[in-house]
């Protein structure tokens, strides 16, 4: 029986490190997700101001 109890409360313990894994990677992909979109809209920005300032480009 106290096997069975060992059991029961190492499953629990499992399942408590399993949803803290969950929620710090459901949090890192939110952050992932805002950096991609910040990074989208400074590139757009920099497009932007490539095109506007060709003409003063050595390239």
């Amino acid at each position: 029986m106290d096997e069975l109890v060992s059991l029961h409360e190492q499953l629990e313990q499992k399942k408590r490190v399993i949803a803290t894994w969950e929620f710090t990677l459901n949090r890192a992909k939110g952050e992932v997700e805002r950096l991609n979109q910040e990074i989208d809209e400074l590139a757009s920005r920099l497009a932007r101001l490539v095109v506007k300032n060709a003409d003063k480009l050595d390239v």
